[in-house]
């Protein structure tokens, strides 16, 4: 049963990708809860959503990655939906170089080589891997599109909804 419900819940979620696919942008109504929380509406292809959800998703306007700190945000967005998240930050850029060779074989041809698939997270990983081969094949020109996940539980918005009871 369990199975049958993932199955469901994925091609509905590809069914709707695909429908958006045809629009430059789309935009995602959202609602706060009573402590400031914010929510995403739709159930099924959603930024909030499962990892098939947000792998599928990216910005309409691309971003250059620059020279800068972008590329080592890139490598720990890797790491971290490949489910390499509790080492140190410089820890993670580093196991994304040592695994570069695999990364871009992935990207390249994701059928034969699925390593992604190994992933904790294995659609957002694969967006990852994509990501990656252009950022290393167009260098800091390269136009990021991909969401780079950060937590938020030190969110202002939520300390000010506690102190005044909101």
């Amino acid at each position: 049963v369990r199975l049958r419900s993932n199955r469901i819940r994925v091609a509905r979620t590809v069914n709707l990708a695909e429908q958006f696919s045809k629009y430059e942008e789309i935009f995602f109504p959202h609602t706060l809860d009573f402590r400031g929380r914010v929510y995403s509406v739709p159930l099924f292809l959603t930024p909030q959503g499962a990892d098939i959800s947000k792998g599928l998703l990216e910005f309409a306007e691309g971003k250059p990655i620059g020279d800068g700190t972008g590329p080592g945000w890139l490598a720990i967005q890797g790491a971290n939906v490949f489910g390499y998240d509790k080492a140190s930050l410089t820890e993670r850029i580093e196991w994304v170089e040592e695994h570069h060779d695999q990364i871009i074989a992935c990207a390249e041809d994701p059928f034969e080589n699925r390593w992604w698939a190994d992933a904790d997270k294995p659609w957002g990983f694969l967006a990852f891997c994509f990501e990656w081969a252009g950022y290393t094949e167009n260098g800091a020109d390269n136009l990021t599109r991909i969401p780079i996940a950060m937590d938020g539980s030190c969110s202002g918005l939520q300390h000010f909804s506690a102190a005044l009871r909101v």
